[in-house]
């Protein structure tokens, strides 16, 4: 049976090389009238591509070349010799297909199915594809393509200079375990580049990672059993971007930490999603089986923007904020797991600076209570620094909600604290406060300003007609002069730029 295969393999081979004879008026392809772009580096494999006819057609049609095919956008590796075969070491091959692609302004190294053993260096216009269009939680190949480190490093790197326009699109990144460092994907200094559908497992350091530059996607990834490396001596995450104007979305980030055997690391340095920069965009992002499930790192810029994000089933904290965002509908769930009533699903540490949280939800579960739902420890000296929190709710926090009722640092709009300042106070201290009632004025008495308070903060105030608040430098009224307060009535204040505006 094998010998006839091959003698029908021959018989094809001999009309396609026929027909390209006849069309062309040669007995054979002139090796020296066809220009591959190919150098003299290129691998062995490849040398003779160009005599090589691989397409038969229409008996109409010119029949392709290799060469010809080597001239377009879209270029298999195997063409310069990759086996993806597991074993064979392809790093050569596909760094000469990445080359080719550069040296012509860009294109498309597209993999058929296969395990290829590299590692490369991705450059300037170039991307790698396989034909998958989805990402899965699926044991084995899920896209059918599958880079496996070869050596110590990251799988695909890239130059430490700018590199713009490249892509990765549905590939499985594996490693070969704690003792090989490295990791799957690392964008040094890159602008304009996507990742996507895309796993990354069994590594010893981050899964995916972008440390300079802006507008790098992530989107549809997932990671397991990476950071294999436990002793470190930072934080770390399984995806890390330190870039800005990064957008990350629908990813699961996962090293595989087991619950109930405690913490790995004393500081808490093993996370699920690391986001530093500035003015990043995270949507549809869970951080679980971490130490920490997603942690937001000082920042270097404008706000992040974080929305429908879940911190779950972590060691540690679901959450932890050293930087500051905006946050939208996300959810700290079934944390702590090092230990009951330990950490909490949100921990906002001293250095976070003017979060906003809306409609957030911290929940633990009956057997495993987690601290608080909203850890925060932000100073009251430093008004603007505050956290905000509006209709933020939870369950099962064995320490309570909102560590701020207790700590006078940020305010939460769903749970105001009522205070009633003593008669004849001229300057109030709002700190945590959402009402003031001022039933204790006895006397004529004029406000001039509400101290420990944040940009954007409104306070509410119960009338009194022994009470005139003055118009000036720290409150603006709308009649622009001072307004007697009316009995049993409720006036609004809001605070910009230091100055409060009468509503």
């Amino acid at each position: 049976m094998t010998n006839r295969r091959q003698a029908i393999k021959g018989a094809l081979a001999g009309t396609i090389l026929s027909a390209a004879a006849a069309v062309n008026g040669q007995t054979k392809p002139d090796a020296s009238s066809v220009d591959t772009g190919l150098s003299k580096d290129t691998p062995s494999g490849t040398g003779n591509a160009q005599s090589i006819a691989f397409k038969a057609a229409a008996p109409t049609s010119i029949v392709r070349t290799v060469a010809e095919e080597l001239n377009d956008a879209d270029i298999n590796p195997k063409r310069f010799g990759a086996k993806g075969d597991g074993r064979s070491d392809d790093s050569v091959a596909i760094q000469s297909a990445i080359d080719l692609l550069e040296s012509r302004g860009g294109g498309v190294v597209r993999f058929p199915a296969g395990r290829y053993r590299c590692n490369i260096v991705l450059k300037n216009g170039v991307s790698l594809v396989s034909s998958s269009t989805m990402f899965g939680y699926l044991p084995g190949h899920i896209s059918g393509v599958t880079l496996v480190q070869a050596d110590h490093g990251f799988v695909v790197d890239t130059p430490s200079t700018l590199v713009r326009g490249i892509g990765i699109s549905g590939i499985n990144f594996e490693g070969c375990g704690a003792n090989l460092n490295g990791g799957g994907v690392r964008f040094q200094l890159v602008k304009w580049a996507a990742i996507r559908r895309c796993t990354a497992n069994n590594f010893a350091d981050q899964g995916f990672q972008h440390l300079a530059g802006f507008g790098v996607v992530f989107e549809d990834i997932l990671t397991t059993n990476v950071l294999l490396n436990r002793q470190r001596d930072r934080i770390s995450g399984c995806i890390e971007t330190f870039g800005t104007d990064d957008f990350l979305n629908r990813i699961e980030a996962n090293p595989s930490l087991i619950a109930g055997r405690g913490l790995v690391t004393p500081d808490l340095l093993l996370c699920g999603i690391v986001v530093g920069g500035a003015n990043n965009f995270l949507s549809n992002c869970i951080g679980e089986d971490a130490e920490r499930g997603i942690y937001i790192a000082p920042l270097r810029g404008s706000q992040h923007r974080i929305s429908q994000c879940r911190g779950d089933s972590n060691i540690g904290h679901g959450f932890y904020v050293d930087g500051s965002a905006i946050w939208s509908t996300c959810f700290g769930y079934n944390n702590s797991s090092a230990g009951v009533g330990t950490y909490s699903g949100f921990y906002m540490s001293s250095k976070s600076r003017s979060n906003i949280l809306t409609s957030c939800r911290s929940e633990g579960r009956k057997e495993r209570l987690q601290k608080y739902g909203f850890e925060d420890y932000v100073s009251e000296s430093d008004p603007d620094a505050r956290n905000q929190y509006f209709a933020c709710a939870g369950s099962f926090n064995q320490a309570g909600l909102f560590l701020v009722q207790n700590h006078e640092g940020s305010s939460v709009a769903g749970a105001p604290l009522t205070i009633k300042p003593p008669a004849g106070t001229r300057i109030v201290n709002v700190t945590g406060s959402g009402l003031v009632v001022l039933d204790n004025y006895m006397t004529p008495t004029e406000i001039s300003y509400f101290s420990g308070a944040a940009d954007g903060q409104t306070i509410r105030v119960l009338g009194n007609p022994n009470v005139t608040i003055v118009h000036g430098s720290g409150i603006v009224t709308r009649l622009s002069k001072d307004v007697v307060l009316k009995a049993d009535t409720i006036y609004a204040f809001t605070r910009y730029v230091d100055k409060w505006y009468m509503n």
